[in-house]
């Protein structure tokens, strides 16, 4: 191969090849992004004024009827904080308020959020795993976390009433019902936790006899919550 034909080929490769460096420097600027940059990342694409559902209905499909303070943490380990936000739990959205107006997160961006929740006076944290019994993905609140991780998961689904075409006076309306469950991260798979003492029992059962005396000696009610908390607490505590 003649020489010139030699530099021709290398300078098309150098000149056209992708820029690797460039990619990797806009991959590094995201990793503590701002609010401008996040609105840069996902404008013209999942970056979303969010619609409201429409009509009468009692109750509300997300956490809290107003806006928290909170962070989110997203899939590249960046971090915005200081936002209010929400979450619509009916739909598995997080949504947050800007400029008097309600957006969209494009929610496989996010891997976690927390928020002050001032009723309580608690921080709590939020994170984005699959639900399979619900086939899909959810973020739940992290009650308690070491070799067994308790969650809370809160669900919200629309009751319809049945409506009468017959009377123009209004009927009942739709209501959000809520509800919720508990589920515990075992060995990296989500499990429901049944809040009766044998399928508790076989959740833990390398330590069946421990678990079972803890809960009668600490008389462990496992329709609550707190003790839900101290019994994965002290299960986590064995050795």
């Amino acid at each position: 191969m003649r020489l010139s034909n030699v530099i021709s080929i290398l300078f098309i490769f150098f000149v056209f090849q992708p820029d690797i460096h460039a990619q990797e420097l806009k991959e590094e600027k995201l990793i503590e992004p701002g609010f401008a940059e996040w609105e840069k990342f996902i404008e013209g694409n999942e970056y979303q004024v969010y619609k409201m559902r429409s009509g009468n209905y009692l109750g509300t499909p997300f956490l809290y009827q107003d806006f928290k303070r909170g962070s989110v943490i997203f899939s590249n380990h960046g971090k915005i904080s200081d936002v209010p936000l929400n979450y619509n739990i009916s739909t598995a959205e997080v949504v947050y308020q800007k400029g008097g107006k309600t957006y969209l997160m494009f929610t496989d961006y996010v891997l976690s959020f927390t928020v002050s929740d001032t009723s309580s006076d608690k921080i709590r944290t939020f994170s984005r795993e699959f639900i399979p019994h619900a086939k899909r993905s959810e973020f739940i609140e992290i009650l308690t976390e070491g070799k067994v991780i308790l969650y809370k998961r809160r669900i919200k689904e629309m009751l319809e009433t049945e409506k009468n075409s017959h009377y123009s006076s209004p009927g009942p309306l739709d209501e959000y019902t809520d509800r919720k469950q508990f589920l515990v991260k075992q060995d990296n798979e989500i499990k429901l936790l049944r809040q009766r003492k044998k399928p508790t029992l076989e959740l833990f059962g390398d330590h069946t006899t421990g678990i079972s005396q803890y809960i009668k000696k600490e008389k462990i009610k496992l329709h609550r919550e707190e003790d839900l908390i101290k019994l994965v607490d002290y299960y986590n505590g064995l050795q």
